[in-house]
Order: structure tokens, then sequence, then C-alpha cells
């Protein structure tokens, strides 16, 4: 496998989750 490939799918899971769930988190950690 081209280890690039990897590390650019997992840069878009990463960027895709941080979008739906950065919020909640920002929120938690002011919270904190």
């Amino acid at each position: 496998l081209d280890a690039g490939k990897i590390n650019n799918g997992l840069t878009i899971i990463a960027l895709h989750w941080l979008a739906r769930h950065g919020d909640r988190l920002r929120a938690e950690w002011l919270d904190a």
C-alpha cells in the first residue's frame, strides 16, 4: 500500500470527524 494514500485517507477521516464533533468537543473543553 502507498503510505501517502493511507495518510491522506486518515487525514480526510479525521477532518470529517472533527467537522461533525468539533463543536461538541469544544463546548466540553470550555466547560471543564
